[in-house]
């Protein structure tokens, strides 16, 4: 087998398990900025994937945008979780690194048997697994003071339930108040 031959293979293979199990739109075309802030991202999160890049877009133009688009979107997604949550983004942008390398290795082990990638494949599963509890626990934490304030919200509500029933009952009697306007006052001074 050639070099070149195992290299096209790789590349077709990093592609089809990069976006394996996503919906690509393919309907437009990737911008110029979609096309720099993915290959921006891939260099800064994984310099091995971009350059794999670059090959698939010399060897094969349509899934290189469809892995561009990909790549982007999964940005913008991070992105989004990087604003709301800037734990949440370090966890989950970890686990996409590891993710990446856990694609690019099984392509790799799909052309050698060689003992060293089974190896670092279960180091990298290892990774996502403890990199997975740890998400887990924080999403365990927010719940539980989430549930915590609800126990508060239940107990204040079954302890003070008269006091509770006789401000709900005020704020409607408030809304049932009729308004004393100008309007309403030359109406009932005609009468």
């Amino acid at each position: 087998m050639n070099s070149s031959w195992k290299q096209s293979v790789l590349v077709a293979a990093i592609f089809l398990m990069l976006i394996g199990g996503s919906i690509v739109d393919a309907g437009e075309s990737v911008t110029k900025e979609q096309e720099t802030s993915a290959l921006k991202f891939a260099r800064k999160h994984h310099s091995e994937l971009a350059e794999l890049l670059k090959k698939l877009d010399q060897d094969m133009g349509s899934e290189y945008e469809k892995a561009i688009r990909h790549i982007h979107n999964v940005n913008e997604r991070l992105e989004r979780t990087r604003k709301r949550s800037p734990e949440d983004y370090k966890i989950q942008l970890a686990i996409w690194k590891i993710d990446s390398r856990i694609k690019l290795l099984a392509a790799r082990m799909t052309m050698s048997s060689d003992k060293n990638l089974t190896d670092e494949m279960k180091k990298l599963l290892t990774q996502k697994i403890d990199l997975k509890e740890k998400q887990l626990l924080m999403d365990q934490e927010r719940t539980q003071v989430r549930l915590d304030r609800i126990d508060g919200q239940l107990q204040n509500i079954r302890s003070n339930r008269k006091e509770y029933l006789a401000k709900e009952l005020a704020r409607y009697r408030r809304l049932q108040t009729p308004k004393t306007t100008p309007a309403s006052t030359k109406n009932n001074s005609k009468q």
